[in-house]
């Protein structure tokens, strides 16, 4: 009997481009040799060589996230962050807020995940939890939840951090990003608030399925990035972000002055590589909604072949 997997919430096994680029990489033939062996840091060949692999996997995680019509200045605001994976990435978000040395609280969801909350008790970090409501048709942000966000701004003073997944990872519920991100515009519109306001969403379980551009979610500022959910190895990760927030992230890990000093240690030029594979895949598997049809068809596919096997009703909660 053939072996059917079906857990792409946990993980996704290896694109064919990462396959591709695995192989080819490893061949004692390929060729720049140098490409993934240097540090990226240093400043003879190989390491320009190096440098070069990461700024073109750079933008292929830039490009996961944009729309193909975004205005190159708007595309150029954006940086990305190596991070070992969606977990580490998570938790810097949660550090700015330490660092911040404001009121200690965090405004997130009751279903956002560990690796968002649990960072934020451990830190003494209160987690107050935005009203949402679920059905089968994704969440919804309540006036409640509005009214809550706006005076919870208030009562913040160096920094506001927000951070809402764009879909939960244990029932697939879209998260009300467009809807949040309207009141965080209101609040940033207005003359009299002058708190920055930092608006992160885990982007986990939802690139490489649907589409998902920031250049239209103009107010979500940070997202991160879990390679391995989407073709990639286990082991890399990104933080993508804005420049306006620059400032506020700051390292879990210090040492050395790599990335900008925002995280020390060599950067993984293979697996930044590999990543940027996955994510220029899965890129172009949204053209058209192609991959968000395929999915749905093979949703369909299966709950028709359990019906006629089975004969009984198939509930799926979604």
């Amino acid at each position: 009997m053939s072996f059917i997997y079906l857990d792409y919430n946990a993980t996704a096994p290896l694109c064919t481009s990462v396959i591709t680029a695995c192989t080819s990489l490893a061949s004692p033939t390929s060729q720049p040799a140098t490409a993934t062996f240097g540090n990226a840091s240093s400043k003879h060949a190989a390491g320009i060589d190096a440098r070069n692999r990461i700024d073109e996997a750079t933008e292929r995680v830039i490009d996961l996230v944009m729309s193909e019509s975004v205005p190159e200045d708007v595309r150029k605001d954006y940086r990305v962050l190596w991070t070992s994976g969606g977990t580490e990435a998570n938790a810097m978000v949660v550090e700015a807020l330490r660092a911040a040395d404001g009121p200690s609280f965090i405004a997130t969801t009751t279903v956002e995940h560990p690796a968002v909350t649990s960072p934020a008790k451990a830190a003494g970090i209160d987690c107050r939890f935005i009203d949402i409501t679920y059905g089968p048709d994704g969440a919804t942000l309540t006036p409640a939840g509005a009214d809550a966000l706006r005076a919870w701004y208030r009562e913040a003073t160096n920094l506001f951090v927000i951070s809402v997944m764009a879909v939960n990872n244990e029932v697939g519920w879209r998260m009300p990003l467009e809807a949040i991100s309207d009141v965080v515009a209101e609040l940033r519109a207005d003359p009299s608030c002058d708190t920055p306001i930092l608006f992160h969403s885990d982007c986990a379980q939802i690139l490489g399925k649907l589409p998902l551009y920031l250049d239209t979610l103009r107010e979500v500022d940070v997202v991160s990035v879990a390679g391995h959910k989407f073709g990639a190895p286990k082991g890399i990760g990104a933080l993508v972000y804005r420049s306006r927030v620059a400032d506020h992230l700051v390292p879990i890990f210090r040492g050395g002055s790599q990335q900008g000093g925002k995280r020390a240690g060599t950067e993984p030029v293979f697996l930044a590589m590999l990543l940027g594979a996955a994510a220029a895949q899965a890129r172009a598997s949204l053209v058209d909604d192609a991959a968000p049809r395929l999915l749905a068809a093979r949703r369909d596919l299966l709950l028709s072949e359990l019906q006629a096997a089975t004969h009984c009703d198939i509930v799926v909660r979604t």
